[in-house]
């Protein structure tokens, strides 16, 4: 399962980067903005660029005039002179003290160009005094009147230096959070495609995530499963392989009694002039052969009884090591006593509880005295001792192996049964043979804290 990582989250990183493209795009929106203001200062509205837009208009301004004998009063011919222009503020001056005999078409038409065009023609006043701003004098057909013509322009210039810096804005803030959902993308791009090499069977290529986010730990997840399903191969294949040995090994000590029995019992069912002592005599070899197939086939169903077993360690119970020991170990010790061996035993001397299985710990007990009653040689002791260390029980079995003039193959049923049942316990397992003492050790953990 995917935890929260806080601050290191896709959610936390969104925000991160959002707020990182608000504040790059406000920074690049007062640059872009702060240098076409200071070009269109500097260049647009510079002294010799306003006086030769001045002069453009009011030679323009002057031959429109002149061309279409244009009388101071004409409100529509002077409209269209100012809507063809680009944001021009015009003014007309009179000479004299006398008003305009169309007074009121002239306050009319400077409410309708300044609605329209952004012009405006204000009322005649007197040619006296100081300006803030150049008058010219103009011919007109009903003579001559000062005209101050400002252009201002350069709002339209300043409107498009404001829709520039925002689409600077806009494009800034994109660009990162394209860039950022990009490496997003890409990252589950390329952990689907790893997780599609895992669909198809290529489980050695490790999944790389790399962050804490969200993403980098569904690819760690995703890497353990596949480290999980590999070792489960493993296991697999090497079970398959351990099975088909076993197979192969129960196969040809199965057939060498069934051989054997078969023979003698063809023998003696074919031919009739056989002595009543030959015939005790093979029909005891059949018995003893079939006592082995009955003892392979035993083991052998032992075997794959505990390895088919995949719900063992829910029958686990608590129960005194102490008084189990002696009842299993016990009782395997006397049976072997009776049969001639010499047994040396040490078991526990106090109570220590223990969490096992019992039924597959009898199987396991029994499987170990089994293999000491075919293997050891009974003139030599035989040790069994039981002992505690701290929080474990440790139980150790010890022999010597007969040597025999025609010696049997094991199939080490018995002993991979045992291992089995130690790891469904989680007990360590250990056995082997040096110099002809073959030994045992078996680690389980006790349940109490304190020294049993």
């Amino acid at each position: 399962m995917i935890k929260k990582n806080g601050i290191f989250s896709l959610k936390a990183k969104m925000i991160y980067v959002l707020l990182l493209a608000l504040l790059s795009g406000m920074l690049a929106f007062q640059v872009a903005g702060t240098v076409m203001y200071a070009y269109i200062e500097q260049v647009y509205l510079s002294e010799e660029a306003c006086a030769q837009r001045e002069k453009e208009l009011l030679d323009s301004f002057a031959g429109y005039v002149k061309e279409n004998a244009v009388q101071s009063t004409d409100s529509e011919s002077l409209k269209q002179w100012c809507q063809a222009q680009n944001d021009v503020y015009l003014t007309i001056y009179r000479e004299d003290n006398s008003l305009y005999d169309e007074e009121e078409s002239m306050s009319s038409l400077f409410e309708d160009s300044s609605d329209s065009s952004g012009g405006e023609y204000s009322d005649a006043e007197l040619l006296e005094g100081d300006f803030d701003f150049q008058v010219y004098p103009i011919h007109f057909s009903d003579g001559v009147y000062s005209v101050s013509i400002i252009d201002f322009s350069e709002s339209s210039y300043y409107d498009l230096a404001d829709y520039i810096s925002w689409a600077v804005f806009l494009g800034v803030v994109l660009l990162i959070v394209l860039i950022y959902t990009s490496r997003i993308t890409a990252r589950i791009s390329r952990l689907s495609r790893q997780v599609e090499m895992i669909e198809d069977g290529n489980l050695d290529a490790p999944l790389q995530g790399k962050g804490r986010d969200e993403l980098s730990r569904l690819a760690s997840s995703v890497d353990s499963m596949r480290d999980s399903l590999v070792e489960q191969l493993q296991s697999e294949k090497k079970a398959w392989q351990t099975n088909q040995e076993l197979i192969t090994s129960i196969s040809h000590d199965l057939r060498n009694p069934l051989t054997s029995l078969i023979g003698y019992t063809e023998l003696l069912n074919d031919d009739g002039t056989l002595q009543k002592d030959e015939q005790r005599k093979y029909l005891s070899i059949c018995l003893d052969k079939a006592y082995q197939l009955k003892e392979l086939t035993d083991e052998l169903f032992g075997y794959f009884l505990v390895f088919g077993n995949v719900n063992t360690r829910q029958n686990q119970e608590e129960v005194d090591a102490q008084i189990l020991l002696e009842q299993l170990i016990g009782e395997q010790v006397a049976r072997l006593r009776t049969e001639g061996f010499w047994m040396e035993e040490e078991l526990l001397t106090q109570s220590c509880p223990i969490k096992l299985d019992v039924m597959l710990f009898k199987r396991m007990i029994d499987n170990l005295f089994s293999n000491i009653e075919k293997y050891a040689d009974p003139r030599q002791v035989v040790k069994v001792w039981a002992r505690q260390d701290h929080q474990s029980i440790r139980l150790h079995f010890e022999n010597r192996v007969l040597v025999r003039k025609n010696p049997v193959e094991s199939t080490k049923i018995g002993v991979k049964t045992c291992q089995k049942i130690a790891q469904l316990m989680g007990a360590s397992f250990v056995c082997g043979e040096e110099n002809g003492v073959y030994t045992t050790d078996i680690v389980m953990q006790a349940q109490a804290a304190e020294i049993c």
